[in-house]
């Protein structure tokens, strides 16, 4: 078995990832996700090489939505990411930017930045517009995340947001697939602090995981989240 070759049949076109093998253009919303477990993954079990950062900072990137300006040139707006290269117009949720955050630390940077400069707007449709689903300050949880993500620590409001989230989270979230993904996600990147609420609610979300998937790893989660025969799933330890 080996993971980049067993991955190539789950690849777009575009270069994001699919639940499914042999994928069509844009056969999955959730490539940017899947392609960062990819990433994430590569790291965990020490085989990333600069060759596949560069290539995922390029996927990533090119996923970023464009404008016309004036003079009719295409430009893109840093860290705005549509949820493909062509699914321009669908505005994409929180969960991407969770795990692209997760995955690689420059991205979280990068992240973390412009939701600064656009007091966390995220609307990849009008960027200039606001809208609930785009704004992720009401998420105080993914804010936090993109903090330590980016090696940074939260402010004591994000972070009793984060700890509040992960523990209903932790009680009443963690049958469904998704959300454990995005709260180990989150817990993982929250496990340098030391704030004794921070330790509270890690410890309890990673109780209930081990209850509910009957194991540490995230790997039985993400049999449910992408198949259980998907290569992301299977290698994971």
């Amino acid at each position: 078995m080996n993971l980049q070759n067993d991955i190539a049949e789950y690849r777009q076109p575009d270069g994001l990832i699919s639940p499914q093998k042999n994928p069509t253009p844009d056969s999955t919303g959730n490539g940017l996700s899947y392609l960062s477990l990819y990433q994430k993954l590569l790291e965990r079990i020490g085989i990333i090489t600069p060759l596949d950062i560069k290539s995922y900072y390029e996927t990533v990137l090119s996923c970023q939505m464009k404008i016309k300006t004036g003079d009719w040139k295409e430009v893109s707006i840093p860290a705005l990411f549509n949820r493909s290269i062509t699914k321009v117009g669908d505005q994409n949720g929180f969960d991407d930017y969770v795990l692209i955050a997760w995955a690689n630390q420059n991205m979280a940077s990068l992240i973390w930045c412009m939701g600064n400069i656009r007091w966390w707007k995220f609307n990849n449709v009008d960027y200039n517009k606001f809208t609930w689903s785009s704004w992720f300050g009401w998420r105080p949880q993914v804010i936090a995340h993109f903090y330590w993500c980016a090696t940074l620590r939260p402010n004591i409001f994000w972070r009793l947001g984060w700890v509040a989230s992960i523990i209903f989270t932790s009680l009443f979230s963690l049958k469904d697939s998704t959300a454990s993904v995005l709260g180990y996600a989150m817990v993982d990147a929250a496990s340098k602090d030391k704030a004794w609420l921070v330790r509270l609610a890690s410890k309890v979300f990673k109780n209930r995981f081990r209850k509910v998937w009957a194991s540490d790893s995230l790997s039985w989660a993400l049999q449910v989240y992408l198949g259980p025969q998907h290569p992301i799933a299977l290698y994971w330890e």
